[in-house]
């Protein structure tokens, strides 16, 4: 594989991996959004329901809060366990990224060495055509 090739595939790569960091910090911030929103549900339901409790319910609407507080509890449990996978997911990926970008660097430098060997060899090359004309007008020179 050729240095440009794995130069453009690094590109490539660290473009994806840059979009999906880009969607997962969108997921994240929502989903991070509807755990401020069932936290606040979830506390404004809790005083509705001690409210009630200390002005007198019934067994059955006392059952009924309680089944509803506990499915919104499990619910916001099940979004933090969320966020906390993306949030994993995140880091691996921003890792990534990084090792990405530090070899595409790397690549990046091998290149510029390359080229300036490339430039050097030419310069060389310049140098010696020009000492060998400078050597054959000299030598036409001095013939009589």
């Amino acid at each position: 594989m050729s240095l440009e090739t794995l130069r453009k595939f690094r590109a490539q790569e660290r473009e994806t991996l840059m979009m999906e960091l880009a969607g997962i910090s969108r997921e994240l911030m929502s989903l991070e959004q509807r755990c401020g929103m069932l936290e606040e549900q979830l506390r404004s339901d809790a005083s509705l329901a001690q409210r009630q409790a200390v002005q007198g319910t019934t067994t059955h609407m006392w059952l009924e809060w309680n089944e509803r507080l506990a499915s919104q509890w499990l619910l916001l449990k099940q979004v933090r366990e969320t966020v906390h996978r993306l949030t994993e997911v995140w880091s691996k990926t921003r890792t990534r990224l990084i090792e990405v970008i530090q070899e595409g660097n790397m690549l990046d430098c091998l290149e510029n060495r390359r080229q300036a060997e490339r430039d050097t060899l030419i310069r060389k090359q310049e140098q010696r055509a020009s000492d060998d004309m400078a050597a054959r007008r000299s030598c036409l020179n001095k013939k009589p």
